[in-house]
């Protein structure tokens, strides 16, 4: 199960190359660093190796004379009418979405108001990636939510460090490290390396990093919001993700992985359990969160829980296998 640190720094760097998603972690020391400047940093460091970061290029009816391989046109729906943009798919706009999350938390009357606000943020640069004419345009657009989301919570994080108490702060901080520590390896065990998706990979990278973050947004705001006396209604987890078993420390041990069915086939399961073995399957929705999975080979059946925000659990119903004893139960408490 476990990935070689080799083929996890391979996949990551393989598709940052070609979508220019970064996600730029903060420094969870105790000293912490100004956050624009460790993003100015790392891009320095990434286009000194010939890493690019693209972001669209927002200037209205700018730019008209942009080719059909760099350009597009958009069209974003206000309540006045429609205004006709001109994206340019080779464009830095890393400090554009940084002034635009910046307003998003100064103009907003709660945390619960910034995150819906940081949300439309969002929505509008994802909308970029359907308008998108090229494969390669499109690997760059699905970088632009990965970088809404990376000011968030890097923002968020400034204020839970600053206005904390210590033992809340250090309880986050933990929690937080275990995220960062985990991450790399829950993306290739979710969706694989570059090597296996291809050309389309940054865009299932770039999304599932969007996904991962805006949830851990979700945590950091529920916590930001408790500690300034705020009320915060945590959205309906989806079934779908990746739930893990870390044992409490910063090792994915097992996971639990429930992937959406595409084009009326099967809901997916993949299940792998620490020293025991790899089960593939599919499941089917039983009540609410009640998920009932049927191994590929059918000789192993099980009840999965999902929990929303407080993880799953998978108990083995049926068997043929000795290694999968009937009754056993696994807990996945950490959700991606």
């Amino acid at each position: 199960m476990k990935k070689t640190i080799y083929s996890i720094l391979l996949g990551s760097c393989l598709s940052l190359a070609i979508c220019g998603c970064t996600s730029v972690d903060p420094d969870y020391g105790e000293d912490i660093e100004d956050f624009s400047d460790v993003a100015a940093r790392e891009a320095s460091e990434k286009n000194a190796q010939g890493f690019t970061t693209a972001r669209p290029n927002n200037n209205i009816n700018k730019n008209n004379d942009q080719s059909a391989e760099s350009s597009s046109e958009a069209s974003d729906d206000t309540t006045s009418g429609t205004i006709t943009e001109t994206i340019d798919y080779n464009s830095d706009y890393k400090a554009e979405i940084q002034e635009e999350v910046s307003n998003a938390i100064s103009s907003a009357s709660s945390i619960q108001d910034e995150m819906d606000k940081v949300k439309k943020i969002a929505d509008k640069y994802s909308s970029y990636v359907s308008i998108a004419g090229t494969q390669e345009q499109k690997n760059m657009a699905a970088g632009w939510t990965c970088t809404v989301w990376d000011e968030e919570i890097t923002k968020l994080w400034s204020r839970i460090s600053d206005t904390a108490e210590a033992k809340t702060k250090e309880r986050i901080l933990a929690e937080q490290r275990k995220w960062i520590a985990m991450k790399d390896e829950v993306r290739i065990d979710s969706i694989g390396t570059s090597v296996d998706g291809g050309t389309a990979y940054p865009v299932m990278e770039c999304g599932f990093i969007e996904e991962t973050t805006y949830n851990r947004c979700h945590i950091l705001a529920n916590e930001l919001a408790k500690i300034n006396g705020e009320e915060y209604k945590m959205p309906d987890k989806p079934i779908y993700g990746t739930y893990v078993d870390n044992q409490g420390i910063n090792i994915v041990y097992s996971y639990l992985v429930l992937r959406e069915s595409k084009d009326n086939k099967q809901n997916r399961v993949s299940i792998s359990l620490y020293n025991q073995g790899h089960l593939e399957g599919d499941f089917v929705e039983k009540s609410d969160g009640v998920l009932e999975f049927t191994a590929n080979k059918g000789d192993i059946k099980g009840i999965i829980k999902v929990n929303g925000w407080d993880g799953a659990s998978f108990e083995i119903t049926e068997s043929d296998d000795t290694m999968y004893a009937v009754g056993k139960k696994y807990e996945f408490g950490f959700t991606f």
